[in-house]
């Protein structure tokens, strides 16, 4: 294949919405800067992935199935001498898809010189010094990739391993929303965004609001979310009505767009525990409203919220009661002291501001569209950093 008037030809392998979570939206940015910036000639092909959030981290005979042929469609190309500019992959360290994936890099490498491995997270080190066969297999098939690295941890893990072509920081964004409007003096506002799951935090989200209430603190709560295999929309209302919340926290179920951001606009903190997501884009589009987080210390969720805001990082380790108890001591020094909560809030903008631009993601991908495949060892692993900015 031969591109045509200078136009790259792009092998886009991974799933776009749906589901809707934050690797399939990332997902479809990247496929838009592609298409609309880059005027490539992209050719999405997937099958064999989750249909809804339901099914996600679910094995099925429908998605073995669908693999086969997404693996028969490479073979048809090869054999049809069909080769890319580019072949793009979204890979996930920790899952149980990692065999799936390097088997996928395998057959992209024999149909391109490029091969792009979006990292959505951390994990990657688990493959710097394999202990296993399947650590091993994974390993040998991210040789001569090019990494792209939504975290600090990965990025850094990416040059440790030294056997990537190019190694990029590409760190995810969120629509800028414009200058948060003012949150006024009514009772704070505490707010959650996330497909509905236990290891995000749903319920030490309820757990929180309820010892605030019980000690008569003025909050609210919402919890923005569609369902997923762990829990639906109706068992969570149910657990609300259950603990006494019902006329103090809103369980919207899946909004649309718009309305997900209305809501963003009028939280003053965005209360995110979760132990399961190492870098959520819900988190950058909070702190993009000025959300103040409380978040975990997992994954790159520290990089997201920033060094200004570390004080609101609390250890995974804390039990859900013990969670609660500190987050109803912040939420306290937030009523006693209003500069604190005004100054926090305007940390947190700073920080998407500075990190989390659209512009800045789109120039990222540009700039490694246009970089050349680079030797491979461990001494040359070409690596660039927010904004193109060589390391």
């Amino acid at each position: 294949m031969k591109p045509k008037n200078g136009q790259k030809q792009i092998l886009f392998l991974a799933q776009l919405p749906p589901p809707f979570h934050g690797q399939s939206q990332i997902a479809g940015a990247v496929h838009d800067v592609f298409s609309n910036d880059a005027g490539a000639n992209v050719w999405h092909l997937w099958r064999g992935g989750a249909r809804a959030a339901t099914e996600v981290g679910k094995r099925s005979l429908v998605k073995y199935f669908g693999f086969g042929l997404l693996v028969i469609t490479l073979i048809t190309y090869l054999i049809r001498g069909k080769r890319f500019d580019v072949v793009y992959l979204g890979f996930a360290p920790w899952a149980h898809t990692v065999t799936r994936d390097a088997a996928l890099m395998i057959l992209s490498k024999l149909l391109s010189k490029r091969v792009w491995i979006h990292v959505h997270g951390d994990g990657l080190q688990n493959f710097i010094k394999p202990k296993d066969t399947k650590s091993r297999f994974v390993a040998w098939a991210l040789r001569q990739t090019e990494l792209l690295a939504i975290t600090e941890n990965t990025f850094e893990s990416g040059q440790i391993f030294g056997q990537f072509s190019e190694v990029t920081h590409l760190p995810n964004f969120a629509p800028d929303p414009g200058n948060p409007k003012p949150r006024g003096k009514k009772p704070i506002h505490l707010g959650i965004v996330s497909n509905l799951d236990p290891r995000k935090g749903t319920f030490e989200f309820l757990s929180s609001i309820s010892r605030m209430k019980s000690q008569g603190m003025k909050v609210r709560g919402t919890i923005v979310g569609g369902p997923t295999a762990s829990l639906s929309v109706e068992k969570l209302r149910e657990k609300v009505e259950e603990l006494g919340l019902s006329k103090v926290v809103n369980v919207t179920g899946r909004v649309s767009e718009e309305e997900k951001h209305r809501l963003l606009s009028e939280m003053d903190i965005f209360l995110y525990p979760s132990r399961h997501d190492l870098a959520p884009l819900a988190l950058i589009e909070a702190i993009a409203h000025g959300c103040i987080p409380i978040v975990f210390e997992v994954g790159g969720i520290p990089e997201i919220t920033g060094k200004n805001l570390s004080h609101n990082v609390l250890q995974p380790e804390l039990t859900e009661e013990e969670f609660a108890r500190e987050v109803c001591n912040i939420i306290k020094s937030y009523v006693k002291n209003p500069k604190l909560r005004t100054k926090d809030a305007a940390n947190a903008r700073k920080q998407f501001e500075a990190n989390y631009s659209e512009a800045g993601f789109r120039n990222n991908i540009l700039s490694a569209l246009q970089q050349k495949q680079s030797s491979i060892n461990s001494e040359s692993v070409y690596s660039t950093k927010i904004a193109g900015q060589e390391t």
